[in-house]
């Protein structure tokens, strides 16, 4: 029997040749994959290179948003699925970790996102930061209150290279948050999100 998408619930192979039915472990057909909008960039934030593949645009919000506000576990491996051979020879080597949650949407959910969706992933992993403490809405406007809203949690070495991981690329000011705890304790630092804001295709 044809495995079902992940998303979708309609079969993955239904159009598909016979090399992608014998061959193609994708967990999205291939409609739910081509919704989403790939456009793989570079981003600069301040001293900061974050590397992003889709834009955060209507699909890609309504499949993120069923895996982390709906609690669709089944979809933890559906995002880096395509890339994940890549980032592993990429950055052979390399420690991934990630930003976290908050705590009130870790005890929410009753898992981290982020820590579940690269599982699949061969690269060495640890959790190396934490929040100090949930944010309110009104202070997300506040870039500084959110970059100093992390702390290091476990000790790195100078010759460690990192890869810092998030969802969604907006301000920035998260993500920033963690690399500039470790951007000098260490060899190397590299940021990757899986999508980043429509903003940055008109701001380049």
């Amino acid at each position: 029997m044809p495995i079902k998408c992940r998303y979708c619930d309609g079969y993955r192979f239904e159009n598909n040749d016979l090399w992608h039915y014998l061959f193609d472990d994708d967990p999205l057909c291939m409609n739910c994959r081509k919704s989403l909008m790939l456009k793989k960039r570079k981003i600069k934030v301040k001293d900061m290179t974050v590397e992003s593949f889709y834009v955060y645009e209507d699909n890609f919000r309504s499949m993120i948003l069923q895996y982390k506000e709906a609690h669709d576990e089944a979809l933890k491996d559906v995002f880096f699925h395509p890339f994940k051979d890549w980032l592993y020879l990429k950055y052979h080597g390399y420690i991934m970790t990630y930003v976290p949650s908050s705590p009130s949407k870790l005890s929410q959910r009753g898992f981290d996102h982020i820590a579940e969706s690269i599982k699949e992933i061969r690269l060495e992993k640890r959790c190396l930061f934490e929040k100090r403490k949930d944010r309110s809405q009104s202070a997300k406007g506040d870039h500084r209150l959110m970059e100093d809203n992390f702390r290091l949690k476990e000790n790195i070495r100078k010759e460690d290279k990192i890869l810092i991981v998030d969802d969604i690329l907006t301000s920035g000011a998260s993500m920033y948050g963690c690399y500039k705890l470790i951007k000098d304790k260490c060899r190397k630092v590299k940021c990757l999100t899986l999508a980043y804001s429509k903003y940055y295709l008109d701001n380049k």
